[in-house]
C-alpha cells in the first residue's frame, strides 16, 4: 500500500494535470497515510521477530518518503475540500440488548468514576460487588435464570472496558508551553512510538528582528508546563452522532430562514441582528445562503479559576479555561454541560504575559480549526440522521463564533485590548481617554473602526522594536489575538459586554459598598473617597486617535499627542483650585506644557478663542485660566449618609421580608465582614437611601437590570434600559462624584448587544461561572500540570456520560437515575435555567420559537408534568361553599408555579402563599395582592381561594413607588391587612409571587416578581422619620 501511494503521488509531478484531479489525488493519499500509520502502531508483538522488524524499518522509511512528498505538493496545492472527520466509531447502540438492570449497573459505576473520583481499581471492585449483589437477589428466587445470567454477565469487571463500550474517553495533544512567553509547540511522534517529541528549548522570536526566546522548554525530557488540547473537530464529530443534534441545528437555520430581516422585538437569539449579517466564506449570508449545508453557530467564554475553589479573599492561583456553547441548541440545552465543548485548561498557578500576548498562543490550535470549520468546512462520516444509509460522508457543515462572552479581565488579554482602566478602556466606540467616562451623550456616540483595530494588531505583532510595541499599544489600544485570524471576526460587535459582571459583579456590588459606604461602615480605619473633580462640562471629546494623524507619518493635522492632551486639558480644567496668585500661576504653568493645537481645540470648543492675531500659546492659556476662575472652585462633595444606620435597617429588612422560598435572600449581616464573599446571585441586591435623588439614583439602576433581564426585548424595554443606565449615571456625577467606573460606561454597550443576539440570557456570564464551578468540584490529584488534564479528561467523560442518560432512547428506570445524578451533583442549577422557567408581567413565555423549553400551564393549571400535593387534612367547609359542590372536590397544599410552587398560608414556606393576580371583570390590567388561602380543583381545574390585600388607610396617601412602574419595577404600597372576603381565582389569573414586608401595623410593600431581581420597600415619612429604600435580589 506504501508503494502504491508513492506511484501516486510521482504521478502528480508530471505536468498539466488538472488541479481538480491534484485536489482529489492529494485527499486520498492523506487517508492513505493516516490508515498506514495507524496499521503500524497496531503492530506490538510481531516486532521481536527479526524480518518483521526489519519489514517495519524499511515500511518506515518509505513512509518518510511519502510523507516529504506529500507535504511540498500540499504546501503547492493548498486543500480547499470540507475536513472529513471520522466518527464511524461512535454509531454504537451501548443500550441494545442490555436489560435496564445492567445499564443501572453501569450509571452507578461510571457516576463513581467520573464524578466523585474514584480510582480504576475501586470502580473495578464496585462493578465486581454489583454483579454479587444482582447474584444475591436473584439466588433468592432460585436463580439465576437465563436472562439473569445474560444481565449478570454484561456487567464487564473494569471500568476501562465499560468507558470504551460507552465511548466515554477522548484523546487529547499535548502540546509544550514556553514557561517565559507561553508559545505553544506541538508533538512530534516517532513511527511506532507514542512518546511525543519536542524542541529543548523556546526559538519563538518576539520581533521579527530579536534573538530567540531561548528559555529551556523540557526538564529531564519532559516539558515544565503542558496544554492539552481536545479537538475541536473531534469533538464536533461525536456531537453531530448524537440522536437529535442534527435536527435542532437545521430548525434554527429554518427559522431565520423564515424571515427576510431580523424582527424589530428580541424573544431569542435568532432574532438578533448579528445572524443576518454574518458573511458566508463566499460573501453570501452564513445562514440564509447555506444551501444544502448544515450551519453552526456557537458562543466562545474564557475565563481564569482557582481549581481549589475561590477563598473569602480571593484567587490563590489561576487556571484558564476556554469554553463553546453551541447557539443553535435550545437555551436549557446548550447551556447543559453535556453539550458543551471545552478544549482545553491553561495551566497555572500565573495568568500567561499580558504584555507579550501570551493569552493568543492557547486560541492558536483552537481557532486553527474554526478557521478551517468556517471556510473549508467539516464533513463527518456521518451524523445520527444518515448513519444508517450506507453512504458515508454525506453532508458539509460550516461552522463560525457568533459571539465571545468573557469579563472584562479575560475579554482584554484574549481581545488583544488594554484593561478597562486603561485610556483605551472601549474598543466598541470611539470613545477614549478617562476624562470622558461620565460622558451620557449616547446619541453622539461613534462605532469604533474594527480595520482600525485590527491594522494595530498587526502592526503590533511586526513591529521591529519595544518602544516601537509600546507606541501602537498607545495609538491604536490593541495587541495581537489569534481571534483575528477569523476572517470575520468583529470585536466591535463580537466581544460582547458580560451583563452578568457589569452589573451585578461591578456596579450594583460597588455601588453598595463604595457610593454607599455599607460594607462595614463601623470600620473608622476606612478613608472616603476623594473627588478631583470640582464641577462637569461637556467638553466636546478629544478626536478618536483613528481620526488624526497615523502613527509614523508625517504631521498634517492634531496628532495623537495633541488628541491625548485635549484630555488632559479637560481633565485640568475640571479639577479644584484657587483664584489667587498661587492658583493661577500654578494652572497657567500645566496649561502651558499642552501642545498649542491641544489648547486651540479646547478653546474653539469653550468659544474662547482670543482676537489677535497672530494667537501664540499663551494668549489660548490666558483665556482658559480666566474662563476657569470663572467656574466653581472647590471640589464636589458626595451626599452625607449614615451608613451604620442604614446597614442596621437594612439588615433588618432582610430579616423580616416575606419571599417565595425559590427566592435566595442575601445574609443577614450582609456588609459586615462576617458574610464573607458574595456571588453575582446575592450582589442582585441591597440598595438604602434615605435622600430622594439618591433614592432615584439607586431605583434606576435597579430599573435598568429589570429592563435588560426582560425575557422580550422590545423596542420600548430596550430605550428604556438606556434610559434608566443614563438617569442613574446622571444621579451618580451629581451625588457621588468620585464614583464613576469604566463600566458605567462599557455598561450602555450591552444596549448594542441586545438588538445584535437578543436578550442578556444568551450573552451573559451565569452559565460560564456554573461550569467553572463543575470544574473545580473534579477531583485532581492538585499536581500542576498533571490536574488540568485530569479535569479535561474528567469533565469530557462525565459530558459523554450525560449525553447517554439524555438519550431518546434510555429506559424510564435510567432516566430516573439520571434525575437523581442531575439533582446530586446540582444539573439542575437555577442559575442556568430558572431564566427559562419564567413570564414576563405580559404572559409571554420565553420559549425559543422552534422548541418548547419550559412546562407550561394552559387554562386547567399546571400540565400533565405538574406537581403538586394533596392536603392530608379534612377538606374545609368552606372550601364546599366555594365549590358550589360537595363531591369531587380534591384539595391541595401546593401545586407547581412557573417558578417554585403555589402554597397555602398554612404551609411551611408562607412566602410561597403570597400572590398578585388580575380579577375577572377588571378592565384597569392592575394586578391585586393576596394570600392563597385554598387550592382546589374545580370542573377539572385548579382554582385559589385568595384573600386580597385591603387598600391603604386614606391616611397614608403617598405611594413611591408609582413613578417607577413605566420602568419596570412593580411595587406598590397596601394595608397590612387582608379582606375577610375569600375569592376564587383560576391559576390563569395568577401573575406571579410577590415579596412581601410589613413595613407597620398599617402598611406593607408588595413587589411582583413576574421577571423583577429586586425588592426596594419605602417607608414614607408620614411612618417613619425617615425614607428608607431597600433593596433585595431574586437568585437566579
Amino acid at each position: 500500500m506504501i508503494q502504491q501511494t508513492k506511484i501516486k503521488l510521482d504521478e502528480l509531478l508530471l505536468p498539466d494535470i488538472p488541479p481538480e484531479t491534484v485536489d482529489i489525488s492529494l485527499s486520498d493519499i492523506e487517508s492513505n497515510i493516516e490508515t498506514i500509520r495507524d496499521s503500524m502502531l497496531t503492530i506490538r508483538r510481531s516486532r521481536n521477530i527479526e524480518s518483521v522488524a526489519q519489514s517495519l524499518d524499511e515500511a518506515r522509511t518509505l513512509l518518510s518518503v511519502v510523507e516529504s512528498s506529500f507535504k511540498t505538493l500540499r504546501l503547492a496545492n493548498p486543500d480547499r475540500s470540507p475536513v472529513k472527520v471520522n466518527n464511524k466509531h461512535l454509531f454504537t447502540d451501548p443500550n441494545k440488548g442490555r436489560h435496564t438492570a445492567t445499564l443501572i449497573a453501569y450509571c452507578i459505576s461510571l457516576t463513581a468514576r467520573v464524578f466523585s473520583g474514584a480510582s480504576q481499581r475501586a470502580t473495578s471492585f464496585l462493578l465486581k460487588a454489583l454483579q454479587l449483589f444482582g447474584l444475591s437477589i436473584a439466588l433468592l428466587s432460585g436463580g439465576p435464570n437465563l436472562q439473569q445470567q445474560k444481565t449478570l454477565h454484561d456487567i464487564p469487571d473494569s471500568v476501562t472496558t465499560l468507558e470504551n463500550q460507552l465511548n466515554l474517553g477522548i484523546t487529547s495533544l499535548p502540546y509544550a508551553v514556553c514557561p517565559t512567553c507561553c508559545c505553544l509547540y506541538k508533538p512530534s511522534y516517532t513511527l511506532g512510538s507514542a512518546n511525543p517529541d519536542y524542541p529543548s528549548v523556546c526559538t519563538r522570536r518576539p520581533m521579527p528582528s530579536s534573538e530567540p526566546c531561548g528559555a529551556e522548554i523540557l526538564q529531564q525530557g519532559k516539558p515544565i508546563k503542558t496544554f492539552h488540547y481536545y479537538s475541536f473537530l473531534e469533538w464536533f464529530g461525536k456531537f453531530v452522532a448524537l440522536p437529535e443534534i442534527e435536527e435542532l441545528g437545521d430548525r434554527f437555520c429554518e427559522a431565520v430562514e423564515k424571515s427576510p430581516i431580523a424582527p424589530e422585538d428580541k424573544s431569542s437569539f435568532q432574532d438578533g441582528s448579528f445572524i443576518w449579517e454574518l458573511p458566508a466564506p463566499n460573501g453570501s449570508s452564513f445562514l440564509m445562503a447555506r444551501g444544502d449545508e448544515g450551519r453552526w453557530l456557537f458562543k466562545l467564554h474564557a475565563d481564569f479559576f482557582n481549581t481549589k475553589g475561590m477563598r473569602i479573599r480571593g484567587r490563590s492561583s489561576s487556571t484558564g479555561v476556554m469554553s463553546l456553547t453551541c447557539l443553535n441548541l435550545p437555551l436549557k440545552m446548550a447551556n447543559d454541560p453535556a453539550y458543551i465543548y471545552v478544549p482545553g485548561l491553561i495551566q497555572g498557578p500565573h495568568e500567561p504575559p499580558i504584555k507579550e500576548a501570551g493569552h493568543s498562543h492557547f486560541l492558536d490550535p483552537l481557532v486553527d480549526e474554526l478557521e478551517i470549520a468556517y471556510t473549508r468546512g467539516v464533513k463527518p462520516y456521518a451524523t445520527y440522521r444518515t448513519h444508517l444509509t450506507g453512504h458515508p460522508y454525506q453532508r458539509t457543515f460550516r461552522i463560525a463564533v457568533a459571539l465571545a462572552v468573557m469579563d472584562f479581565k479575560a475579554a482584554r488579554p484574549f481581545g488583544g485590548f488594554l484593561d478597562v482602566t486603561s485610556h483605551m478602556f472601549c474598543f466598541t466606540c470611539q470613545c477614549w481617554h478617562k476624562t470622558q467616562l461620565g460622558n451620557t451623550d449616547i446619541e453622539q456616540w461613534k462605532p469604533a473602526s474594527d480595520e482600525f483595530l485590527r491594522q494595530g494588531s498587526n502592526l503590533w505583532r511586526n513591529a521591529e522594536k519595544t518602544g516601537d510595541k509600546s507606541s501602537i499599544v498607545g495609538f491604536y489600544g490593541t495587541r495581537y489575538t489569534a481571534l483575528w485570524r477569523l476572517p470575520y471576526w468583529t470585536p466591535t460587535r463580537q466581544l460582547v459586554v458580560d451583563p452578568m459582571h457589569t452589573f451585578f459583579l461591578i456596579l450594583q456590588q460597588r455601588y453598595f459598598r463604595n457610593a454607599l459606604e455599607l460594607e462595614n461602615p463601623a470600620d473608622s480605619s476606612k478613608k472616603p473617597a476623594q473627588c478631583f473633580t470640582a464641577f462637569r462640562h461637556p467638553f466636546i471629546p478629544p478626536p478618536h486617535p483613528s481620526t488624526v494623524t497615523p502613527l509614523g507619518n508625517e504631521p498634517s493635522g492634531m496628532t495623537y499627542h495633541s488628541a491625548y492632551a485635549v484630555g488632559s486639558i479637560h481633565r485640568v480644567l475640571s479639577q479644584p483650585t484657587t483664584n489667587d496668585r498661587t492658583g493661577r500661576r500654578t494652572l497657567t504653568r500645566t496649561l502651558l506644557s499642552f501642545t498649542k493645537d491641544a489648547l486651540t481645540y479646547v478653546c474653539i470648543d469653550l468659544n474662547l478663542l482670543p482676537n489677535v492675531n497672530p494667537i501664540q500659546q499663551a494668549h489660548l492659556v490666558a483665556q482658559l485660566v480666566e474662563w476657569r476662575m470663572q467656574m466653581p472652585l472647590d471640589e464636589m462633595e458626595s451626599v452625607p449618609i449614615d451608613s451604620v444606620a442604614l446597614l442596621a435597617r437594612l439588615q433588618e429588612v432582610v430579616r423580616n421580608a416575606i419571599t417565595p422560598a425559590w427566592m435566595s435572600k442575601p445574609p443577614v449581616d450582609v456588609g459586615l465582614p462576617s458574610a464573607g464573599t458574595l456571588k453575582a446571585d446575592i450582589w442582585r441586591t441591597l440598595f438604602f437611601k434615605e435622600m430622594e435623588d439618591v433614592l432615584k439614583t439607586s431605583m434606576f439602576l435597579s430599573c435598568a437590570s429589570i429592563m435588560m433581564t426582560k425575557n422580550k426585548l422590545t423596542v420600548d424595554r430596550r430605550e428604556t434600559f438606556r434610559t434608566c443606565l443614563k438617569q442613574h449615571v446622571l444621579g451618580l456625577k451629581q451625588n457621588f462624584p468620585a464614583f464613576l467606573l469604566p463600566s458605567h460606561h462599557l455598561a450602555f454597550h450591552v444596549f448594542d448587544s441586545m438588538e445584535a443576539f437578543g436578550p442578556v440570557r444568551y450573552t451573559w456570564g451565569f452559565p460560564h461561572e456554573l461550569l467553572i464551578g463543575k470544574l473545580q468540584r473534579i477531583p485532581t490529584n492538585h499536581t500542576i500540570g498533571e490536574r488540568e488534564r485530569t479535569i479535561l479528561h474528567s469533565f469530557h467523560k462525565g459530558a459523554s456520560f450525560r449525553q447517554w442518560l439524555l438519550r431518546p432512547d434510555c429506559p424510564p428506570l435510567l432516566q430516573f437515575c439520571r434525575d437523581l445524578l442531575d439533582k446530586a451533583y446540582n444539573y439542575n442549577s437555577r442559575a442556568a435555567v430558572s431564566i427559562e422557567h419564567s413570564q414576563d408581567a405580559s404572559g409571554e413565555a420565553d420559549a425559543d420559537r422552534y422548541t418548547m423549553d419550559m412546562e407550561t400551564l394552559d387554562d386547567n393549571g399546571p400540565g400533565n408534568d405538574a406537581i403538586y400535593e394533596p392536603l392530608a387534612d379534612i377538606i374545609p367547609s368552606e372550601v364546599f361553599r366555594l365549590a358550589a359542590s360537595t363531591t369531587g372536590i380534591e384539595c391541595f397544599t401546593r401545586v407547581s408555579a412557573p417558578y417554585g410552587f403555589y402554597a397555602i398560608a398554612s404551609s411551611v414556606a408562607v412566602g410561597n402563599s403570597f400572590v398578585c393576580f388580575r380579577p375577572v371583570g377588571d378592565r384597569t390590567g392592575d394586578w391585586i395582592p393576596g394570600q392563597i388561602h385554598h387550592i382546589f380543583k374545580k370542573d377539572g381545574k385548579f382554582v385559589m381561594a385568595i384573600r386580597r390585600s385591603k387598600v391603604l388607610p386614606r391616611e397614608i396617601n403617598e405611594d413611591p413607588f408609582s413613578s417607577f412602574w413605566d420602568y419596570g419595577f412593580e411595587a406598590k404600597m397596601v394595608s397590612a391587612l387582608f379582606s375577610e372576603k375569600l375569592e376564587v381565582v383560576e391559576m390563569s389569573r395568577i401573575v406571579a409571587h410577590t415579596a412581601r414586608l410589613q413595613i407597620n401595623h398599617k402598611a406593607a410593600v408588595v413587589l411582583n416578581l413576574c421577571r423583577v431581581r429586586y425588592l426596594y420597600v419605602l417607608t414614607s415619612a408620614a411612618m417613619n422619620d425617615a425614607k428608607t429604600c431597600i433593596l433585595l435580589s431574586q437568585q437566579e
